[in-house]
């Protein structure tokens, strides 16, 4: 990944000071996104190839969804936590 251009010069100052470097993602990168990795486990393991037969359904399929996550964060960790995060935290 390069840094920032010239024009966003002294934004990449202003953050070099706080030993922060800025980086541009490729434009579509969900890898490099974790929530994108996020809701595809949920919707691999929870929704697959589900039919519901009103929205609220789905609602109340997502709740029990996210509960479930919420208690499990070694789940969400094996999506979220890369190197690139580790390192950032």
């Amino acid at each position: 990944m390069k840094p920032l251009t010239k024009p966003l010069k002294w934004f990449n100052n202003f953050w070099n000071s706080y030993n922060i470097r800025l980086v541009c993602l490729p434009p579509y990168s969900p890898q490099l996104n974790p929530v994108e990795q996020l809701w595809k486990g949920i919707r691999t393991r929870f929704f697959g190839n589900a039919y519901f037969e009103t929205l609220d359904a789905v609602e109340a399929h997502l709740v029990k969804a996210l509960r479930w996550v919420e208690a499990n964060t070694a789940w969400v960790k094996s999506f979220a936590y890369f190197p690139y995060i580790q390192h950032a935290i």
